[in-house]
């Protein structure tokens, strides 16, 4: 169960990392090289919630 915790915790920390660099990249123009860095970012933000979003389906359909 702590396993779980563990895993919720970095999934809400990399949800909140994804929504930093979404806004960051709104709010940059698209030429710029921070854009590239925060899409960068964001896309590897993404992949890790969908990651983690994946594992924790797969938790709770095996506790069930």
């Amino acid at each position: 169960m702590s396993n779980t915790k563990e895993i919720q915790a970095d999934y809400q920390a990399y949800r909140k990392e994804l929504d930093k660099y979404t806004e960051l990249c709104a709010q940059t123009p698209a030429n710029s090289t921070a854009y590239q860095v925060y899409k960068h970012k964001k896309e590897e933000a993404w992949k890790n919630c969908d990651r983690l979003e994946v594992v924790l389906q797969a938790i709770a359909v095996a506790e069930d």
